[in-house]
């Protein structure tokens, strides 16, 4: 395991040289490494490179988002059947954050929509609210064309319903079709490159979306509006509870881990309603520390102090005490603040 003071230099170097999101990914790696048991765990912020019935499969064809890494079964890929795939193998996700730009040493500057989300749930109602998310869906078509490093691709969303027979025809077949069917401001002559030819045959593929419009938090006498679902890190979060129900949000200082459970009895509904009970925990806050920091020299001098080294010890205590693979972990974690009860100091 880690040392947070091997950590903690990791993250100050990061700071200073790059403070980039994807550069936390091994780091948060080797933190979580040996806390998954007999899981799989894989990186998939880049899937859409991979294979087509992989990335429908971690991003969810249906939310159109994709998560940093993903939790499954081991035998996950085993007999994968892409008209029927594993869902229940899914377990969770987990998503990354940069905690910083590269010329600003204070911690939280970026992102801070989305951690001040994870507090209002987390604090304001005290670990848990229910929640009712709305959902529109939109038709997108994607045309892809070219090979190699010269392949094009570009998708349209489609102001009326097109259908397509098979999943290949002429860019003057297609041209004719979205004149009709997308926005004129998303002009095809953009996406067609110099030298095409009218012949030329284009892969294409017709896809629903479901855009996410509202979010309201339902409490014992009223019901309020509760998010700006247009902020990118918030509508991106809501979709991979929906779609992943257990997620472990972290920008390397702060760890949230949060899981939720689709109401008893109730199935998404026809006008695109999904009613959630939403847990959410922080299991670990670096951030004072952090801040306290100056230079890296300073690192093993400053976490001296009891109260840090304690906190970094629940914190991998909480990770490893997460079963991915129940459904609901609220209980897990009440029995752990049960034990530790004679601490004063909590993560």
């Amino acid at each position: 395991m880690l040392t947070l003071a091997e950590y903690l230099r990791e993250l100050k170097l990061m700071a200073r040289q790059y403070g980039q999101e994807e550069d936390l990914y091994p780091l948060i790696y080797m933190v979580l490494w040996k806390k998954f048991g007999d899981l799989s765990v894989r990186v998939v912020e880049d899937a859409g490179h991979g294979e087509e019935k992989l990335k429908v499969f971690f991003s969810g064809e249906e939310y159109n988002t994709r998560p940093d890494m993903v939790v499954l079964a081991r035998d996950f890929d085993k007999n994968f059947n892409k008209d029927n795939p594993p869902v229940d193998k899914r377990y969770g996700c987990i998503e990354v954050k940069t905690f910083r730009g590269n010329k600003d040493e204070k911690a939280d500057r970026d992102h801070i929509e989305i951690f001040n989300l994870l507090n209002k749930i987390g604090t304001d109602n005290n670990g848990e609210v229910r929640i009712t998310l709305v959902y529109s869906s939109k038709e997108y078509v994607d045309i892809k064309y070219g090979s190699g490093r010269s392949r094009k691709s570009k998708s349209f969303e489609l102001k009326n319903t097109v259908e397509i027979d098979g999943n290949v025809i002429n860019y003057s077949d297609i041209s004719k079709i979205l004149n009709e069917s997308v926005e004129k401001s998303d002009s095809l002559d953009e996406f067609r490159g110099e030298g095409h030819k009218d012949d030329q045959k284009m892969s294409v593929r017709i896809r629903t979306v479901k855009k996410l419009e509202k979010v309201t938090a339902c409490k014992k006498d009223a019901e309020e509006v509760w998010d700006n679902c247009s902020h990118r890190d918030i509508k991106e979060f809501w979709n991979e509870l929906c779609l992943y129900r257990k997620v472990l949000y972290t920008n390397g200082l702060r760890w949230f881990y949060i899981d939720s459970k689709q109401e008893s009895g109730e199935s998404e509904k026809n006008n695109g309603e999904i009613s959630l009970t939403v847990n959410c925990t922080e299991i670990g806050n670096l951030k004072e520390l952090f801040e306290d920091i100056k230079s890296i020299d300073e690192v093993d001098t400053k976490v001296e102090a009891s109260k840090w080294q304690q906190k970094w010890d629940r914190l991998n205590e909480y990770l490893a005490h997460i079963n991915w693979t129940r459904e609901n972990n609220k209980e897990q974690f009440i029995l752990k603040e049960d034990r530790n009860a004679n601490q004063t100091d909590t993560p």
